[in-house]
């Protein structure tokens, strides 16, 4: 059974060789789900709950696609006539990383700060602090992402 699970040709085998853009897609479908929860924060404050989780989730991909890229295991070098791009928007991506970062860790702060009281009135500019954090940081990895296609 080992061998039919791992091998060359197995499914898991080539989600493990391609670690980095599985972390990277669940992050973005994660995403898809803070942005909506991040938006019903008001009308359901216990949702927050949820909306912890889902950046918790987010805060350990995004160390994990770092920590891949970190590692090499998605080097790619490109050769040509996009090489200097390829060279120009790697300098700008290594300086947008640590955005997101900072700006989940944020909202996450926030949030537990807050909790449920995050949906009364005086609160109001924090809640919106958490929805501007976590539509830019997704924005911004979106723009990561691009910009590594290149």
């Amino acid at each position: 059974m080992q061998e039919i699970v791992f091998t060359q040709g197995s499914l898991i085998g080539a989600l493990m060789a391609q670690a980095g853009p599985v972390l990277f897609g669940t992050m973005l479908v994660l995403f898809g789900g803070a942005l909506v929860i991040s938006l019903l924060l008001k009308t359901s404050p216990k949702l927050f709950h949820l909306l912890v989780a889902f950046i918790c989730i987010l805060l350990c991909l995004w160390i994990g696609v770092i920590s891949l890229d970190l590692a090499g295991a998605s080097a790619n070098a490109t050769i040509g006539s996009l090489a200097q791009v390829s060279a120009l928007l790697s300098t700008h991506r290594v300086l947008l990383v640590p955005i997101p970062f900072f700006l989940l860790l944020n909202a996450l702060i926030t949030l537990l700060v807050y909790g449920e009281k995050i949906s009364d009135r005086h609160a109001q500019t924090y809640r919106h602090s958490v929805i501007l954090s976590v539509w830019v940081s997704f924005i911004l990895i979106l723009l990561i992402g691009f910009e590594s296609l290149i």
